[in-house]
């Protein structure tokens, strides 16, 4: 039988130079890690990309990450909070990963621990004002124009003093249900009672579901950068509290809107002063002295506003004429119209009125879906 012949010296050499990759391959070999459909979407969309920040795992630990849809602050990016109905998930709100979060009440010490289900958060189960807190410090790592994202670590054994407020997450107003309401009272707050929406009316006018809470510890909680709760409050039943309010946050994102037009404009304006938000149907009644039986006030999304840097009770000179007139409200009026157009789901009915008695001049504002003037 031939035998094999003996492979060169070149040969042998090449052969165990082979054994020696494959073997250091071997031994430095990682498995590449599997990536999840939510870091997929995060690589793709800016997450994380700013410095000091991430949106991995493996950087989180047992923490959390929370996206708050940049739709929710309004197109001012102002609006502070966002509505809910008790125990149902926050409409714009994702949340992955531990949920060792809570809900401290704005009215009490109540404490409620916070519910993640299917990728969303639930609101609070009680109605009232409500503030979502963490037990250690996280912070708001990517804000884009789509939404903001928060990343949070696994607290242990945390302290009473160790939560916070996230940073990045809206308030949350838990909503009182309509049906709760009896012979036109709500929890000894007299609100009245809605008419069914007139054939020829649009959807606007079908009566408000739900009603928010505002007690005597809520009445200055914010719902936007300039705006409070107790500012849209129906001026009756002094001693009455809780007292309910309907709020449309389209008409504070509006008044923010404005605010920051005359400023561009070179006014002072920090805030409006309101001279009537929402009225219940009971304060509005039938339609006489001035107030339309359908008004949008009592639909929660009218305002009558005036500028009052000076707190002399009147509206401000803004056009530099040295008088309070309805030359000023026009001013007022005519930045609120001009945003309507800029921006349609914020359309509604402006008017302007002038002084009258005692009374300095005022616009009108409302956001009820169709564009109207007077």
């Amino acid at each position: 039988m031939r035998k094999s012949p003996l492979p060169s010296k070149p040969a042998v050499f090449s052969v165990v130079l082979l054994g020696a990759v494959i073997v250091v391959s071997a031994l430095t070999y990682k498995p590449p890690r599997m990536v999840s459909a939510s870091e997929e979407h995060n690589q793709g969309s800016g997450i994380g990309d700013e410095e000091g920040s991430s949106s991995s795992s493996e950087e989180t630990g047992d923490g959390w990450v929370l996206s708050v849809e940049e739709g929710l602050t309004g197109h001012s990016d102002r609006l502070r909070v966002t509505l809910a109905k008790p125990g149902e998930p926050i409409e714009g709100v994702a949340i992955e990963g531990a949920c060792d979060l809570r809900w401290k009440a704005a009215q009490g010490e109540a404490i409620e621990e916070a519910v993640c289900k299917d990728g969303g958060l639930l609101s609070p189960p009680a109605v009232g004002a409500w503030t979502l807190e963490s037990p250690h410090s996280p912070k708001l790592s990517t804000k884009t124009a789509v939404r903001r994202v928060t990343l949070g670590g696994k607290a242990e054994d945390p302290s009473e003093q160790s939560w916070r407020p996230v940073p990045g997450m809206l308030d949350v107003l838990v909503l009182r249900p309509r049906e709760e309401k009896e012979r036109g009272m709500l929890n000894g707050y007299r609100v009245g009672t809605y008419r069914p929406r007139p054939r020829n009316f649009s959807n606007a006018y079908e009566p408000p579901p739900a009603f928010i809470e505002v007690t005597e510890e809520t009445q200055d909680f914010p719902v936007s950068d300039h705006f409070r709760l107790g500012e849209f409050l129906t001026k009756d039943q002094e001693d009455v509290w809780p007292k309910y309010l309907v709020l449309d946050l389209r008409l504070i994102d509006l008044l923010e809107l404005v605010l920051e037009e005359l400023r561009g404009k070179g006014h002072e304006a920090s805030g409006f002063f309101i001279m009537s938000g929402y009225r219940t149907p009971y304060y509005n009644g039938p339609g006489s002295g001035g107030r339309a039986a359908f008004s949008r006030h009592i639909f929660g999304d009218a305002a009558d506003v005036w500028l009052d840097e000076s707190g002399d009770g009147r509206m401000d000179d803004l056009t530099g004429d040295g008088r309070s007139s309805i030359k000023d409200a026009r001013v007022i009026a005519g930045a609120a119209e001009k945003l309507q157009k800029r921006h349609p789901d914020l359309a509604g009915g402006i008017g302007v009125y002038g002084p009258r008695g005692s009374r300095g001049p005022f616009v009108h504002i409302d956001v009820r879906g169709e564009p109207a003037s007077w």
